[in-house]
């Protein structure tokens, strides 16, 4: 009898060991599940943060590229700027161009030359002459100058007539750019030594002849410095 309960008993006991067993391994399993969640968490969370990272990446990325982009309108505007700069040059010039076409001219540039040619030339008719200062608007002061003709005054230069012709021209400056009060030898050193010297009274006259009886003259009185240009037909004269 004792021994049976003995026997009941120990079943009893390996019965509540094996049901210890049991619910051991149902708990170590519970938790090695719970653990293997832990990781995964960790896990995704890893694969959050790199796509942050990558979101973030792809910002600065973003924004490297809007510097290239500006860095090429940069260099795309320094590029215009050189057309720029031409166009500033080129109006420069045009200024400059201005600037030299709008200088004064010397009254005799365009008008009588030292040979007598010209717009207003030696031996032209008296009318003619009135019709091309009228077409050219340039005005005129005249003067009656009896038997001797008539003289017109055009921009400080004396235009003299005779019989209806104009037969002298006195210069204030030359085409040449000789001037009245100019050293004598800057004439000599402008039209040269062949000329003809004729004294009179106290000028001494230099004489530079030209076809037609037309004479270019430079006087001096002190032969130092020059006192009168003129340029004259000798017909007229006699």
């Amino acid at each position: 009898m004792k021994r049976k309960k003995l026997v009941i008993a120990l079943i009893a006991f390996l019965l509540v060991v094996a049901a210890a067993g049991i619910v051991f391994l149902i708990i170590s399993k519970a938790d090695r599940t719970n653990s293997s969640s832990g990781k995964s968490g960790r896990t995704i969370s890893v694969t959050s943060g790199s796509k942050e990272n990558t979101t973030t990446a792809s910002n600065n990325d973003l924004q490297s590229v809007q510097s290239t982009s500006t860095a090429k309108n940069d260099v795309t505007e320094n590029n215009q700027n050189p057309s720029t700069t031409k166009s500033d040059n080129s109006k420069s010039k045009r200024n400059t161009s201005a600037t030299k076409n709008s200088s004064p001219k010397t009254s005799n540039n365009f008008l009588t030359k030292e040979d007598g040619a010209g717009t207003l030339y030696i031996n032209m008719r008296e009318s003619d002459f009135l019709a091309k200062l009228k077409q050219l608007g340039i005005g005129y002061k005249k003067s009656d100058l009896g038997n001797a003709g008539t003289s017109y005054t055009v921009k400080g230069v004396t235009y003299q007539f005779s019989k209806g012709r104009l037969y002298m021209v006195d210069f204030i400056e030359t085409p040449k750019g000789l001037k009245i009060g100019d050293i004598l030898t800057k004439a000599f050193s402008l039209y040269g030594n062949d000329y003809q010297e004729i004294r009179h009274a106290n000028m001494t006259n230099y004489v530079y002849r030209h076809s037609g009886n037309i004479s270019f003259v430079v006087s001096s009185e002190d032969q130092e410095h020059v006192s009168a240009l003129y340029v004259f037909n000798s017909l007229y004269t006699q």
